[in-house]
């Protein structure tokens, strides 16, 4: 919001505010929002009846988060006007406890966003859901999000030109939608998807003393806020991020996590992150369009920088493992055809799992074939994991279990830590896998087959 008029000597008491959609006058202790007769394709406010639908919808969304904050409807009238003008009636809210204040202040914020977290998964728990809700969390819908926001940036951006690392963005974010089709399914199976906030903000978020007031939630498009749980969530830790409290997102969604029992793997919560700085960027555009090639500069790299931290194998479905040597689905998978047949014919199994290059190991920097294999490779972005290895990785995580009762703490999180939470992280990816790889085992006899250095270092 813009101010572009105010009053008083050292508190406004009349303030008039701008955004893309509407106009927003603060009087005392009332904010009356003003659509503006805009149409800016996905929203079209050209007409009173459309606005006075707007508003409705706005109040009745918006009561769900903040009911004694949206008060109701009102209009404006002018002489020889044949139809009022709608108006949205809200209780103001003290600008000095806005949460992205109280962060750029230095503030302490924990107790807010855990107030916050807490009042998001309950709405989680009880929001509505059903099949249009569940059609908004499957895997392509969330990719033709993606691509929708890919397209739309490139058009802000025009002239103005993208960074480099754009293509790669484009790569990672298919790469790991291409094998998860399971995990978002598992993630409708739980009743993950809702219907949520959609636009969580911090500068929407009031820290008042009887609790946090959440505003401004999306009320134009219903399919934009049938979304995962996390993913709501995730708009408000990409936003502190940005407003550079990463510890403070990092907190606010580990409540949430908490407060709704959310096993999700930390990858998504990377992913759901990554998305809504597209989402920011898409609108930060729309909204100034002379600016919008640096703000999505921004974005991408920030994106960018983000999707390539984290270490960690690819899942591979059965299906697209069937599927490897087509070239969308090797392209998918950052693969290419020579990578891709080698997989297929198990010439890259490293004995645990796949990958996609030994000789471009991250462990060594001389071009020579990977020396530590498999004991690395949970670790490693080179791994490619096949559903028809899930009982290798059982059996990993079981042998990883006896360990934990044979060493200290100290030693065994030294030792093996990272590997058993990147080994659960991928189970929570297959969970519906575990119980058949299982039965395997017990029926076929299967044993792990551990480098020596495996079995004699490590098994003390």
């Amino acid at each position: 919001m813009w101010p572009i008029v105010t009053t008083g000597p050292d508190r406004p008491r009349a303030e008039v505010c701008e955004t893309h959609t509407a106009v927003l006058f603060f009087a005392g202790d009332r904010v009356h929002k003003l659509k503006k007769p805009v149409d800016l394709g996905f929203l079209d406010y050209t007409t009173v009846p459309a606005r006075r639908t707007a508003c409705e919808r706005e109040v009745e969304l918006n009561r769900r988060f903040s009911p004694d904050v949206y008060l109701g409807l009102g209009e404006l009238r002018e002489p020889g006007a044949r139809d009022p003008e709608p108006l949205v009636v809200m209780r103001r809210m003290p600008a000095e406890r806005r949460l992205s204040r109280l962060v750029r202040e230095g503030a302490d914020v924990d107790d807010v966003l855990r107030a916050v977290a807490r009042q998001l998964a309950a709405w989680h728990a009880r929001a509505p859901r059903g099949p249009e809700v569940d059609a908004q969390g499957t895997r392509d819908a969330l990719l033709s999000r993606w691509e929708d926001s890919f397209r739309q940036v490139r058009e802000l951006a025009g002239d103005g030109g993208l960074p480099d690392e754009v293509p790669g963005v484009e790569r990672l974010v298919r790469r790991y939608l291409a094998g998860r089709a399971p995990l978002f399914d598992t993630r409708i199976a739980q009743g993950r998807v809702v219907d949520g906030h959609g636009d969580l903000l911090a500068e929407d978020v009031f820290c008042l003393d009887d609790g946090p007031r959440l505003l401004d939630c999306l009320e134009f498009d219903d399919r934009l806020r049938h979304v995962d749980g996390l993913d709501d969530a995730a708009f408000l830790a990409m936003d502190l991020e940005q407003l550079g409290a990463p510890e403070a997102a990092a907190w606010f969604l580990a409540r949430y996590g908490e407060f709704s029992g959310d096993p999700a793997p930390s990858s998504l919560r990377h992913h759901y992150v990554a998305y809504r700085a597209f989402v920011r960027a898409k609108v930060s555009g729309t909204t100034a369009h002379v600016l919008a090639g640096r703000s999505i500069n921004r974005a991408q790299k920030w994106v960018f920088d983000r999707m390539t931290q984290p270490a960690r194998p690819v899942l591979v479905t059965q299906e697209a493992e069937q599927r490897l040597e087509d070239p969308e689905v090797a392209d998918d998978l950052g693969l290419d055809t020579e990578q891709a047949k080698a997989l297929r014919t198990g010439e890259l199994d490293m004995g645990l799992v796949n990958c996609r290059n030994p000789y471009a190991s991250p462990h060594r920097n001389d071009a020579k074939v990977c020396h530590v294999a498999p004991a690395m490779c949970m670790l490693c972005r080179n791994a490619v994991v096949f559903t028809s290895q899930i009982p290798r990785l059982v059996l990993l995580s079981d042998h990883i279990e006896q360990m934990r009762a044979r060493l200290t703490p100290r030693h065994w999180h030294a030792l093996w830590g990272r590997q058993a939470a990147a080994l659960a992280e991928v189970f929570s990816e297959c969970a519906d896998l575990i119980p058949a790889a299982r039965r395997e085992i017990a029926e076929l006899g299967l044993r792990l087959d551990l480098p020596l250095g495996m079995r004699t270092e490590f098994d003390r």
